[in-house]
């Protein structure tokens, strides 16, 4: 594996700041998404959902790799066998409870999948947390200490590291938000879906950090509104093929209005 040369970091162009000149946005292929979402389905069908864990993490491991804020790639480095101990145990409490543990399975994956994002290299995260390892030791020197610290540090200015990633809402915010978002569709037959989907992401972003740095959704349901009308027509004029297609283009309107919460964006033009 690669090491990141600490001595030298001071020396690497590039420095986050709070101004930000690129945008947010998944640059996945509409063909590759589209085979992606086919296969998981057909996987999770055919083994009457066991293979969750594995087709989960393939299609995480895609979607965030292929996915930017201010410019920046994230990372995702959940692996099924970290998930199928927990799946199973979920499925076995969820027959126990006669489906009612089962409403907690979305909040255990969503919280294991930010644990497992971030927006620097894996070299990077892995010498920064070696290095946060090494600070909780007790047998180390005053001396030893204040190198391992002017390390973290350095990284931290460079990368701007500010913690670890995580989801914050406990069980009963996140399933009382949910559950509402999914009224709205349903009671309006879909038609304020874009209103119901910004309710959800404002919540699901908003409480999210990735290495330390707290998400922000600024997207406004009714400019999705809009051009959700329009895919609306288009799966109508396709006898409900286009659909697929509109999966896709909610999923890159969704990550294009994704931001850091203390970040500004900055518009200019090149020449």
């Amino acid at each position: 594996m690669e090491k990141i040369d600490l001595d030298n970091l001071d020396s690497i162009p590039f420095l986050v700041t709070r101004d930000v000149y690129t945008k947010s946005y998944f640059d996945g292929e509409t063909f590759s998404v589209l085979a992606l979402n086919i296969f998981t389905y057909l996987s999770s069908l055919i083994s009457l959902g066991l293979a969750f864990p594995f087709t989960f993490t393939f299609e995480k491991e895609y979607e965030v790799s292929h996915t930017f804020i201010n410019g920046r790639n994230l990372y995702f480095d959940g692996r099924s066998h970290q998930l199928i101990g927990k799946y199973i145990l979920h499925l076995l409490l969820s027959i126990v409870t006669l489906g009612i543990y089962s409403f907690k399975l979305n909040i255990n994956v969503t919280r294991w999948t930010y644990k497992h994002t971030y927006d620097v290299s894996k070299e990077v995260k892995e010498e920064y947390f070696s290095l946060l390892d090494s600070l909780n030791r007790k047998d180390l020197s005053d001396k030893e200490i204040k190198e391992v610290t002017s390390k973290k540090d350095i990284l931290e200015k460079n990368y701007d590291i500010r913690g670890e990633s995580k989801f914050l809402p406990n069980f009963i915010p996140n399933f009382i938000n949910n559950i509402i978002s999914k009224i709205i569709t349903i009671i309006t037959l879909g038609v304020l879906y874009p209103y119901a989907l910004c309710y959800r992401q404002k919540f699901v972003i908003n409480n999210t950090l990735i290495m330390g740095k707290r998400l922000k959704f600024i997207g406004e349901w009714k400019s999705l509104f809009k051009k959700y009308i329009y895919w609306y027509l288009y799966v109508i004029a396709t006898f409900g093929i286009y659909a697929f297609i509109v999966n896709i283009k909610i999923k890159r309107w969704v990550s294009s209005n994704v931001t850091y919460l203390n970040d500004k964006i900055i518009e200019f033009n090149a020449n």
